[in-house]
């Protein structure tokens, strides 16, 4: 009898566990202790290099310049009064050594060219993964990866009220448009850099009505598949 509840016991223990197995298979894995929140920060050209910089001065990361402006105007376009050539960049990493930059152009007829930067060894060498000049947008509001497949750009885009937000889940290669439920019709929605909230991916998304009153509300999902407002 024992022999038999003892076997009871086992089978259900190792249902559990399968059961714990299969579903975080299924779910997207995120770990808040190896993100880091993107920063928007500033490019400046160093000889063949991109300097990224803290508001300090400090810097940030070193990214060839030909590889981050790769695609881009001519770089006496986005020279300054005072010389310098700048460049608006989303740039950050985790504790695992990735670290990315999302570097744009200055806007050109209304239009922002982007490139995404990867590096996975700490920023010591960094790929061109891809860019996002073809595809439908104004300016970038906001970038971010999770690891080194799952990442997003967002972006303000005139033809559309928005939120414009891309997704990667083949570390740049493709981007698809995540599709956002139709909440908050009447207003501009300008989303911006993604966080990680308590094991779940949330988008600040800015809200604009007509007289120009802004205000803040979040998009979220635990999963990617469904999305909840806040």
């Amino acid at each position: 009898m024992n022999s038999l509840k003892s076997t009871k016991i086992l089978v259900t223990s190792l249902i559990c566990i399968i059961t714990i197995v299969l579903y975080s298979c299924n779910r997207t894995s995120f770990d808040s202790h190896n993100y880091s929140t993107t920063l928007e920060l500033v490019g400046y050209e160093s000889g063949n290099s991109l300097a990224i910089k803290y508001p300090s001065g400090e810097q940030a990361a070193l990214v060839p310049l030909e590889m981050a402006t790769a695609g881009f105007p001519g770089i006496a376009d986005t020279r300054q009064d005072n010389g310098d050539v700048q460049f608006h960049v989303f740039y950050g990493y985790n504790q695992k050594g990735l670290h990315w930059a999302v570097i744009c152009s200055g806007p050109s007829l209304g239009f922002m060219n982007t490139n995404v930067l990867l590096s996975e060894d700490g920023g010591k060498n960094w790929s061109l993964v891809s860019d996002i000049h073809n595809t439908p947008h104004d300016v970038v509001t906001g970038a971010g990866f999770f690891n080194e497949s799952l990442g997003f750009i967002c972006c303000r885009y005139t033809n559309d009220s928005g939120p414009l937000i891309y997704i990667t889940k083949d570390g740049g290669e493709s981007w698809n448009i995540l599709k956002v439920s139709d909440t908050y019709e009447s207003m501009k929605k300008i989303p911006k850099s993604p966080i990680l909230t308590n094991q779940s991916i949330c988008f600040p998304i800015e809200l604009r009505d007509e007289s120009g009153n802004i205000s803040t509300v979040y998009y979220s999902s635990s999963n990617l598949e469904s999305w909840t407002w806040s």
